[in-house]
């Protein structure tokens, strides 16, 4: 039970670590769009870069942030019946769901996301537009990001499901 703890409790930590600094990218998307209209409608320049970059970090900071969001609970859930289990019964939905459900998920994303974010990196790809952003094939890889640290939150959820369950009999 005490490995399962440490377990836990280090995956919890990377993400909780993770999605504290990439929750910051909201605020920073914020503040680039408000340039972005100021610059447009006020300046009259049209920076397709910088609008590409508030797309570039929404999509940052909802792939990286997954795992985060998973390990603070508000992930969407349909909680009908889930809110009134008791901690057990939830822990038994939790370890299933994330066995069959989450897990598999993952890895199918992963597996047939790899030619899409490798032949992206092959080529170095960058924005089609004008005076766009480079790094495109940078972005994508976030999606490994995205399995990865959603991954291993499953597997601390696991393990908090397993001592739950062994906890209560």
């Amino acid at each position: 039970m005490q490995k399962l703890q440490k377990i836990s409790d280090s995956i919890d930590r990377i993400n909780c670590l993770l999605g504290k600094a990439i929750s910051w990218l909201a605020l920073t998307m914020v503040l680039l769009m408000f340039f972005n209209v100021v610059s447009r409608y006020v300046l009259n320049l049209n920076l397709v870069w910088q609008q590409e970059l508030v797309g570039f970090m929404h999509a940052i900071l909802f792939l990286a942030a997954a795992g985060y969001t998973l390990l603070d609970d508000k992930h969407v859930r349909v909680d009908v019946i889930y809110q009134g289990l008791s901690e057990q019964k939830k822990a038994v939905v939790n370890l299933v769901g994330t066995v069959v459900f989450l897990l598999p998920v993952c890895i199918a994303i992963s597996y047939f996301s790899n030619d899409f974010i490798l032949s992206s990196w092959k080529i170095y790809e960058s924005s089609s537009e004008y005076n766009g952003m480079k790094g495109v094939f940078l972005l994508k890889s976030c999606i490994w990001i995205f399995t990865l640290t959603l991954s291993l939150q499953g597997v601390s959820t696991i393990c908090k499901s397993l001592i739950t369950i062994k906890g209560n009999k």
